[in-house]
């Protein structure tokens, strides 16, 4: 399938590449984060550079999301290194006569 593509696109274009409204494009433009020029009373975009922001915006996303997630999975993986009472300790101390991890908690074991 071929989809034939303007070179340029005007605002109303622009809007709907980004799949957002114009007034967000205007303002975009504005500050200077999609490369275009005014001419006349008229926005004009490179469907190149529109695609050049779109595709940096889903970069950034996309590692920050990789980031957040890999954040929460070194979390998940250094709970799971937390040494723990083992139930061969527990027995031992037992055995002992001494107090489990539980009991000097204040609660008491489930048998």
């Amino acid at each position: 399938m071929n989809v034939m593509v303007e070179p340029t696109q005007d605002i109303d274009g622009a809007a709907k590449m980004l799949n957002v409204d114009t007034a967000t494009v205007m303002r975009l433009a504005g500050a200077g984060q999609i490369e275009g020029a005014k001419i006349g009373k008229g926005w004009v975009f490179l469907t190149e550079d529109i695609l050049a922001y779109l595709k940096n915006r889903v970069r950034e996303q996309t590692e920050a999301r990789r980031a957040a997630f890999e954040g929460s999975q070194d979390l998940a993986n250094a709970s799971k290194r937390i040494p723990s009472e083992s139930a061969a300790m527990t027995r031992h101390r037992r055995a002992r006569g001494g107090r489990t991890l539980p009991q000097a908690l204040g609660s008491t074991p489930a048998a």
